[in-house]
């Protein structure tokens, strides 16, 4: 949920558009200057759905969501022979368990929000 977009600019090996205009020679604080900018809504919160399943890519791609499916809650770095799943109990297989667990169903995103309820 919380992983930024630097993980994919590094998986990536790709540069910021910032990175590459400012290497160009792009003065940004003249052109940030003249801008105007339209400030958000404070109270319309809907932009905030949009985001959700963008971060679960994101957090999927980058951990696998061990943590939330893991009996072990101390931190560990990936799945050992003695983990097991917090649905079945059964030892869980590779870093993928969310996808394939055969105690959850639907959609990997719909999984994803069953474990985070938990």
């Amino acid at each position: 949920m919380w992983t930024g977009n630097e993980f994919l600019y590094k998986l990536l090996d790709e540069s910021r558009l910032c990175e590459e205009l400012k290497e160009k020679g792009y003065n940004f604080k003249q052109r940030e200057a003249a801008r105007r900018r339209n400030p958000i809504d404070k109270e319309d919160q809907l932009w905030r759905g949009i985001a959700k399943e963008r971060h679960f890519v994101m957090g999927y791609a980058a951990h696998g969501f061990h943590f939330r499916i893991c009996r072990d809650a101390a931190f560990h770095e990936s799945a050992e022979t003695n983990c097991r799943c917090k649905k079945h109990g059964r030892r869980i297989e590779g870093p993928n368990h969310l996808e394939t667990c055969p105690a959850l169903d639907g959609s990997l995103y719909e999984r994803y929000k069953h474990v985070l309820s938990d």
